[in-house]
């Protein structure tokens, strides 16, 4: 969720540039690290992003929940956008480019719907000690 609206790949300005950077970038990662969300998004989307990212595969939502929130958020988002623009409202290029987008990529994750996903913890993982999660800015890369 989070690379479709960022538009890049998650941890995509962290170099690493030698193996022991590699091993502590992987080490916090299965932590419980996850991408800045310092993207434009509605707090809906960000909070059941977050909710996907639990580090409890229990806790995070089923591909239906998901689903069902995605399409509620894509029709709340057209009919804001509608409103305003009755309202007189003149969207700028970037707010139009935006909400756009959000609504496309809204569309396109509803047709995700027939496919069955399911989240779980990788075998080495299960009972690993290392932290979950974690706050933003807890990890810091050298």
């Amino acid at each position: 969720m989070w690379q479709v609206v960022a538009e890049v790949p998650p941890y995509y300005d962290i170099e690493i540039n030698n193996s022991e950077t590699l091993n502590t970038f992987i080490r916090f990662v299965i932590g419980g690290m996850r991408p800045d969300i310092n993207i434009g998004i509605p707090s809906k989307y960000r909070t059941l992003m977050q909710q996907c990212w639990d580090a409890n595969p229990e806790s995070r939502p089923d591909i239906l929940t998901i689903w069902q929130q995605i399409r509620e958020l894509r029709i709340e988002l057209v009919e804001a956008m509608d409103n305003a623009i009755r309202k007189g409202y003149n969207f700028s290029d970037e707010e139009f480019y935006n909400i756009s987008k959000l609504t496309i990529i809204l569309s396109e994750a509803e047709k995700c719907r027939s496919r069955k996903s399911t989240s779980r913890l990788l075998a080495p993982y299960k009972n690993s000690s290392l932290p979950l999660n974690v706050l933003p800015g807890q990890y810091d890369l050298i």
